[in-house]
Parts: structure tokens; C-alpha cells; sequence
């Protein structure tokens, strides 16, 4: 997508317009994007070193978590799930041991049992995984309206890595920034990563590094 979204109007237009289009995707569709999404992942650099991982539970045509959240588990890393707290809009992030763990609560979305909380300090976290409606190449996201993630972002580690997660028509050119908006570092679609520092995916920037070293003028800090 080509536009930029700012104003109010836009933001609904848009809310509406990729709600629409996640709905069009079949469910084998989704399966396969979400798939190639967590493959993608688990071999990554920042995966493998991270030891506590946050990520939310996929909700009706989210890029689905449920894979994912088998390989934290399953490599032995401290795997962390939001529990929302309406009457305050914020997070309570809390350490899970299987997906058993889960039940569905606010809006139905699965979310860690409230009698058996193990809560974790937002500072501890390496790596989060964060749902949006939208996301633009410098990690602006339009969520669904409630704020709880820009809540959240405010209390963990400034080194804590944010990963947005969402399928490649989830990506637009530019969504207006407020000055609370705090963006994720890295988006994952099923075409690969985006480093949102850069504005590019890294097959952009490999794209771009052959051109210059053909050119002549190789530049080892694009890669």
C-alpha cells in the first residue's frame, strides 16, 4: 500500500480496510504465511539469544502465535503472555509454562488463568512479539484504538527488542507518528524481515549492497 494515513478518518478507513482484507485470506492462506513468519524467526540471531520472550496470543486473522509460542517453550526460554487489564488499559506481563495455561479472557483472546499468575518484571523481557492492524517501515503501528501496547512500551528495558509481526498487506507506506508512539525495531512478514531503523527489508538492502559493490563503492555497513 501506497498512502499515508494520518488524520482520524484515515486511521478508521484504514482499520477497516485491512480487517477486511485479513478476512479475505483463506485459512490455509494464513496457516502458510504465519508458518513461513515463524520460521523465519526461530532462525534468527535475536531469537536464539534471547531468554525471555513476550508474545501475544493471535486472535481471528492475526499472524498466528501458537507455533511460536511451542519453540520458546521448547528451547528451554522463559515464554511471557500479556494478560489485559480493561478497567486501566494495561498489560500484565506473565510467565506461562505450556499453552495449557491459557484461557480465553478479555474479548475472548486466549490470556494467562488469573489464579495461577506468575507475573514478570516488563524490564526482564528480551524480545517482544506485537500484534498491529498496520505497520509502516519505520515500525509506526496502528493497533486497534485501546493503547495497550504504547502503555506497556514505556515500562521495559530500552534494550528490549520489538518485533511486529503481520502478514505483507498489513504494510503501508507511512502512518502518522504522535509523540507517545514509540515503534517497534524490526517487523517480520512472510517476505522477510524489515529493519525499521533502515525503512527496508533486507532483501532490499541486499539488493542495494550488490548494486554498489558493482558500481564500485561497497558499503559493509548496510548488512
Amino acid at each position: 500500500m501506497s498512502y499515508i494515513y494520518d488524520r482520524k478518518e484515515d486511521k478508521a478507513k484504514l482499520r477497516a480496510q485491512i480487517l477486511h482484507q485479513r478476512k479475505q485470506m483463506s485459512l490455509e492462506e494464513q496457516e502458510e504465511k504465519s508458518k513461513k513468519i515463524t520460521e523465519i524467526i526461530v532462525q534468527s540471531r535475536l531469537f536464539y539469544d534471547a531468554k525471555v520472550i513476550m508474545a501475544y496470543a493471535s486472535f481471528r486473522q492475526e499472524v498466528d502465535t501458537r507455533e511460536l509460542i511451542d519453540v520458546t517453550l521448547q528451547q528451554g526460554k522463559r515464554m511471557v503472555m500479556p494478560l489485559c487489564h480493561p478497567s486501566e488499559k494495561a498489560i500484565l506481563p506473565c510467565e506461562i509454562k505450556s499453552q495449557d495455561d491459557l484461557v480465553a479472557g478479555t474479548w475472548g483472546i486466549l490470556e494467562p488463568r488469573k489464579e495461577s499468575l506468575s507475573l514478570v518484571a516488563p524490564t526482564e523481557i528480551d524480545l517482544i512479539f506485537v500484534p498491529a492492524l498496520a505497520f509502516d517501515r519505520q515500525g509506526h503501528r496502528l493497533g486497534y484504538g485501546a493503547g495497550y501496547y504504547d502503555r506497556f512500551f514505556t515500562q521495559i528495558h530500552d534494550k528490549t527488542i520489538k518485533i511486529g509481526l503481520a502478514y505483507q498487506i498489513q504494510i503501508v507506506h507511512k502512518l502518522l507518528s504522535e509523540p507517545h508512539d514509540i515503534p517497534v525495531n524490526h517487523i517480520v512478514t512472510e517476505k522477510g524481515w524489515i529493519d525499521c531503523e533502515l525503512g527496508q527489508s533486507l532483501a532490499e538492502l541486499g539488493q542495494r549492497q550488490k548494486k554498489i559493490q558493482k558500481e564500485g563503492f561497497a558499503h559493509e555497513s548496510l548488512l
